[in-house]
């Protein structure tokens, strides 16, 4: 429920971007490097080569004053062996530019959003499940856990127009979050012995933006 809320809201407010003056939006690939995914079972996930999700947004310029607002989604996976890892976030954004020149931008912003997180055991070839050790004495059944978080992100980055209407992006960005419920099963209860409230991670993005 809370995940649809934020998606509902960061769509909002990427639409409403492209109604502001110079609003634009496009693609954009993001990579979460794998010593900032957290195993909270400890049970030897490894997930070393990081994640690459894909996603997009919109901003907007609003007034005369370099103030930009907008929306942004991404989602992406990792999967190692029996077990895969699946992140999502949503947000909406607020930054600013400094441009020294008419080609090149430095970006300062930051979002408000929800990011998921879940970890599962999925088929082997032969179409089995194997789920020892996944959760100890949990039913079979209970093969995914997941934890949402409200979240705040910071970042800074670089834009360069070549061309009026497309930029080319990168930056920087590190998300810390807090959730009211912690992990659970996909069934709705609460992992046991896992007090995990919060996270905190890095990730570098790249991607273009079309519009005026």
């Amino acid at each position: 429920m809370k995940k649809l809320l934020v998606l509902s809201i960061v769509s909002l407010f990427a639409l409403m971007s492209f109604a502001v003056q110079f609003g634009g939006g496009g693609p954009s690939v993001v990579f979460i490097p794998g010593d900032q995914i957290v195993d909270p079972l400890d049970n030897g996930f490894d997930f070393t080569n990081g994640i690459f999700a894909f996603g997009g947004g919109g901003m907007g310029r609003i007034g005369e004053a370099p103030i930009f607002m907008g929306g942004e989604g991404w989602g992406g996976y990792s999967q190692k062996g029996n077990y895969k890892y699946t992140a999502s976030y949503g947000a909406f954004n607020v930054s600013t530019q400094l441009s020294p020149s008419k080609y090149v931008a430095f970006d300062l912003g930051a979002g408000l959003g929800g990011f998921t997180q879940i970890i599962e055991v999925v088929q082997q070839e032969n179409g089995e499940t194997e789920t020892a050790d996944f959760i100890g004495g949990t039913s079979p059944y209970l093969n995914q856990i997941s934890f949402e978080a409200f979240t705040f992100g910071p970042y800074a980055g670089i834009t360069v127009t070549p061309i009026d209407f497309m930029s080319v992006y990168v930056r920087g960005q590190y998300i810390v979050g807090a959730s009211f419920d912690g992990w659970k099963f996909e069934n709705g209860d609460n992992v046991s012995d896992l007090e995990q409230q919060y996270i905190y991670f890095y990730n570098i993005s790249a991607g273009f933006t079309f519009g005026f």
